[in-house]
């Protein structure tokens, strides 16, 4: 078991439930209509055209199908097995760990990933980011998607659980635990300065209707 999972709500019961229940196709809409073209905008703005990219965490890549073109090759990494070979669709498919990226050092142009760095410890964040740094070209890009706690749909789904909780005293899990939700620039500069990365820009606005602060991060040279 992965940390950031709970005894009964695993990644792998969270990705085989993806088509099935009202939550996942609510969530399903989200990705496609707000969250897929502010992800192709932010890439657009900070990554070259062409290249060799990363989803670094990918999940199904849902939020991800715009950024597919011929002369951009995406490669989607995960953890679990069953997600890439049943949902995946980008170019080319990797099953490992973000904590230990099977590449040689600077052979990416860009990462990014989406709902990732929220389910780490600190350590595994900084481990992690350390990795981003080691297989990115010097002049590369680092895109994290990194939702806040005042993000609209946590303040939403965290009210809506509080409720079951009070009226039926059952709590109801959405995902696998976020320990990390974002919380402060102050915290953020702290991980990317132990990773030898800088802060190059940082988003929270209407594009994904405020679910995600958008951090570009770079290569502290």
């Amino acid at each position: 078991m992965q940390k950031g999972q709970t005894k009964d709500f695993s990644w792998d019961s969270y990705f085989k439930r993806e088509k099935k229940s009202f939550f996942q196709k609510l969530l399903s809409f989200h990705r496609r209509v707000f969250i897929a073209p502010s992800l192709k905008y932010y890439c657009d703005k900070y990554f070259s055209q062409e290249g060799l990219f990363l989803e670094a965490g990918a999940g199904t890549s849902q939020s991800s199908a715009l950024l597919k073109s011929s002369k951009r090759k995406l490669i989607a990494l995960d953890l679990n097995h069953y997600v890439l070979t049943e949902h995946n669709l980008l170019d080319y498919k990797v099953q490992a760990n973000i904590l230990s990226l099977p590449f040689r050092d600077k052979c990416l142009q860009g990462i990014w990933n989406l709902g990732v760095m929220e389910h780490l410890t600190d350590d595994e964040i900084v481990k992690s980011l350390k990795e981003f740094k080691r297989v990115l070209e010097d002049e590369g890009v680092i895109l994290l998607f990194w939702p806040p706690y005042f993000a609209l749909h946590e303040v939403l789904l965290n009210l809506f659980s509080w409720l079951s909780e009070k009226i039926f005293a059952k709590k109801f899990n959405f995902f696998p635990d976020e320990i990390n939700l974002y919380s402060n620039k102050n915290k953020l500069e702290t991980f990317l300065d132990q990773a030898g990365l800088k802060l190059k820009n940082l988003h929270f606005s209407i594009r994904d209707i405020f679910s995600y602060m958008v951090v570009a991060a770079e290569k502290n040279n």
